[in-house]
């Protein structure tokens, strides 16, 4: 394993202040006003050579491996008395989880923050012609409130963030095999934007009744950045645009209150909400024949092309009429209304390949409404019951489907003795639902025969249970046991087409064990079962063969399981010196598709962390430590993705998809890591 040469050179650098500061620095005044806190954490990390960088990408899709500098600082400045404050964070300068926030503030009178933060996302580092394909999110983030009066806010916020990278795409090049993909890398610069400005009014506390208020406006935009697509854009003809989501923009103007109503024990809550939406874009058309991609099709006619409007109402109470008695009480709804008759929009319906029933899918209005109703009685100091009734229902436009859901509720917790507790919940929904298929014709002929094209599970009727149990023990004051387990199963039952059922359940235990105060231990275990089955047209659909090999013909199931093993130990070696912390975790998933053209997929996940920390004094602490981290896929899966299949099921037909997304190769990686903290 390699040092890098820099970061050993501040790493000394900073341990020879450690030697030369003994006593380090006492608790800082900042003049006759203020005091300084906080820690800074200075150190460096170093990851071994094995394996090839571009063979982790699973390793770190999100967060990179902490390795060259690292650092993590925490610092405030505050007033004696308390009211006046200033603080800074800021931790892993330079990678690509970097995180900054600045705050300042007077208790009572105005708050103001400003953060600055990163998040990547890496779909593959394996591509033979791009290693690195993935995005990153910059979020730049200000909010703050200025309170003129102890009863009036102003308040305001803004958060901007922006997507650059490349992501995968695909579509299938010509009917007869699923599995014939032609791919390019679709580029994303995404930039969206949410400014909220608004006031606030709060009523003295002294009074019988107490109202609180505010209103607000937000407006929010998105920009797909198309301009630069369209320079970035590979050769590979216009099916790269299709999926291309188009700019738009939103207002929202909200009203909210809370009313306190402290002769009758109760608190009423409500807010109502009107937006308009908009979308005006380019719309793409699918490349035909050869030579480069087509122009612009067509652009929306603003409002008039795409745009929508919201009305949200929300209402919900809760009154204790009694000391053991709470009762609980909510209406909301919810109106999205899009009356743009997208199907005469001849731009629109090309995107959609002249297709109503897809482009109805996507452009229609709907209701949404609902109540909720429960009431808790604690019976004594060891038993206590809930009850709820709660009801929704949708109604959808252009043939959409409607549906009206009733669940009933109960729970229970149970608290025999001191050292156990018992807690236990059943609910029951059953949603009856109209035209859960959508139908297309094969050849685009009005007068063909439909077929159906997918399940719109959303709109089905259904039967659905949900039971949930959880046990504490406390048998000694040193040892803390827990254990839980759940069960759903959802029945569609009136599923001609698409989903039939999605059961699973779930159970873990782990218990904490404090044998000495130098020494503290915990384990635990959770599993997970899922189960989906799904009924698929046992036929051809616009000359695509269908896939069917499951077990029982058209029907075809998936079985998911998971399993996490995990494990931490605290230890004060040498008290207020010496403290080692390790923690340890391993995971286990296989998804069993009952298809002979899909092989098992077998994922295993596992990372140990092991830091060792001497706290030199009361001020100056260095912290060193190891981490280990390795992940595996079963080979078959691997096999697929790099070898591909032919129409007659035969191995074969590689396509570039295949190292775009969904495929990492086994990783292992090892890092280490070491550090010098300076505490206020």
């Amino acid at each position: 394993m390699k040092l890098k040469r820099e970061i050993l050179v501040v790493f000394l650098a900073v341990m020879f202040i450690t030697l030369t500061c003994g006593g380090g620095f006492a608790d800082m005044d900042a003049g006759t006003n203020y005091t300084l806190g906080g820690y800074i954490a200075l150190g460096g990390g170093w990851v071994s050579d094995q394996p090839r960088h571009m063979d982790r990408s699973y390793l770190k899709k999100y967060v990179p491996f902490p390795e060259g500098f690292l650092a993590d600082t925490d610092i405030w400045l505050k007033s004696k008395d308390g009211l006046e404050y200033y603080n800074f964070r800021m931790s892993h300068p330079g990678l690509a989880d970097q995180d900054y926030l600045l705050q300042i503030g007077k208790l009572g009178l105005y708050h103001a923050q400003i953060e600055y933060d990163q998040l990547q996302n890496l779909y593959c580092t394996v591509n033979p012609t791009a290693n690195r394909i993935g995005i990153v999110l910059q979020r730049l983030r200000f909010s703050g409130y200025y309170s003129p009066t102890l009863n009036f806010t102003l308040f305001a916020e803004d958060q901007f963030l922006k997507r650059n990278g490349w992501q995968a795409g695909s579509y299938l090049t010509g009917p007869g095999n699923p599995y014939n993909f032609t791919t390019f890398l679709r580029p994303i610069n995404y930039k969206q934007n949410d400014l909220r400005v608004g006031a606030e009014y709060d009523q003295p506390t002294e009074k019988r009744s107490i109202f609180q208020g505010r209103v607000s406006y937000h407006l929010s935009t998105f920009d797909n950045g198309q301009a630069d697509v369209l320079a970035r854009q590979q050769p590979v003809g216009a099916l790269a645009f299709n999926s291309l989501p188009g700019s738009n923009m939103a207002n929202y103007v909200t009203g909210e209150g809370a009313l306190d109503l402290k002769s009758y024990k109760t608190r009423i809550t409500g807010s109502l909400s009107y937006g308009w939406l908009s979308q005006n874009d380019y719309v793409f058309e699918s490349a035909t024949g050869a030579g480069p991609p087509p122009t612009v099709a067509g652009r929306f006619d603003g409002l008039a092309g795409l745009s929508a409007s919201t009305l949200a109402a929300d209402l919900a109470g809760i009154t204790r009429p009694i000391a053991p008695l709470t009762l609980r009480y909510a209406y909301r709804a919810y109106n999205y209304s899009n009356d743009n008759k997208a199907s005469e929009n001849q731009v629109l319906l090309r995107a959609f390949g002249n297709n109503p029933t897809l482009l109805a899918a996507e452009h229609y209005s709907y209701f949404r409404q609902g109540i909720n109703l429960g009431a808790d009685y604690r019976v004594n100091n060891k038993v206590a019951v809930t009850v709820g009734y709660n009801w929704k229902g949708d109604t959808r436009g252009n043939e959409q489907g409607n549906t009206s859901s009733h669940t009933p509720q109960a729970g229970v917790r149970v608290s025999p003795t001191n050292w156990l507790s018992l807690l236990a919940n059943y609910s029951f929904t059953t949603r009856t639902g109209s035209n859960p298929l959508a139908f297309v014709t094969q050849t685009g002929d009005p007068t063909a025969v439909l077929v159906p094209l997918t399940y719109k599970f959303y709109s089905g009727s259904l039967n659905r249970n949900n039971a949930n149990f959880v046990a504490e023990v406390y048998p000694w004051d040193t040892v803390t046991c827990s254990g839980n387990f759940s069960i759903y199963n959802d029945n569609f039952t009136n599923s001609a087409l698409g989903i039939q059922s999605d059961r699973g359940w779930s159970t873990g235990v782990d218990v904490s064990w404090r044998p000495h105060d130098r020494v503290a231990l915990s384990l635990g275990y959770d599993h997970q079962q899922l189960q989906v089955k799904e009924l698929a047209p046992n036929g051809a659909i616009n000359g695509e063969v269908a896939r069917i090999q499951g077990d029982s013909g058209p029907t075809l199931t998936t079985s998911d399981s998971y399993d996490t093993f995990f494990a931490s130990a605290d230890f004060k070696l040498i008290p207020k010196k010496v403290k080692l912390t390790t923690r340890a975790s391993y995971s286990f998933a296989k998804s069993d598709f009952h298809n002979s053209f899909m092989p098992n997929l077998n994922e295993t996940f596992a990372d140990i962390r092991t830091f060792l920390t001497y706290q030199y004094n009361e001020h100056w602490a260095i912290r060193g430590g190891y981490i280990y981290e390795a992940f595996f896929m079963s080979q078959a899966y691997q096999t697929l993705y790099t070898r591909g299949i032919t129409a007659a099921g035969a191995p074969g037909a590689s396509q570039a998809f295949n190292t775009l997304d969904g495929f990492y190769r086994n990783a292992t990686a090892h890092v280490v890591q070491a550090f010098l903290q300076y505490k206020f």
